[in-house]
């Protein structure tokens, strides 16, 4: 038992260069929107978000329990977005695909393949409809 508080211990004390050992991950501020989605198809969702340099980013789950890090699903997403959605929007394609909303149209990003989603389908907003009212009404 002393043996495991010890290894416990020394995970926790700073290392020789200041930094803590820990396997959380971290999002930093500049991420406005997050979602969660199997992106991946691995049977658990995933958290997605759109970072500060507009790189649509996953943190894959990691057996259901914790996140695993940070990396790039699809870098320079245009500015503007006003929601995120992970679902399961095109039942023939395996896992989820998400949905980036502007006020027009929505960008569709689909087909996961060697860590990236490589599809983009640009759906537009019926005339007349500003999508951040649907975006808003359905959050609430």
């Amino acid at each position: 038992m002393l043996r495991l508080v010890l290894l416990c211990l020394s995970l926790l004390l700073p290392a020789e260069d200041g930094a803590r050992a820990s396997d959380w991950i971290t999002m930093g501020t500049d991420c406005r929107l997050v979602t969660a989605g199997d992106v991946n198809a691995d049977g658990f969702a995933d958290v997605v978000t759109i970072n500060g340099p507009r790189d649509l980013c996953l943190a894959p789950a990691v057996h259901g329990w914790k996140s695993g890090p940070w990396a790039v699903l699809a870098p320079g997403i245009p500015a503007g977005e006003v929601a995120l959605l992970g679902a399961d929007l095109l039942p023939e394609a395996a896992g989820d695909e998400v949905a980036i909303v502007y006020l027009d149209h929505a960008d569709l990003r689909s087909a996961f393949v060697d860590g990236r989603l490589t599809a983009l389908h640009r759906v537009e907003a019926p005339a007349g409809v500003v999508l951040a009212a649907a975006a808003e009404a359905a959050s609430g």
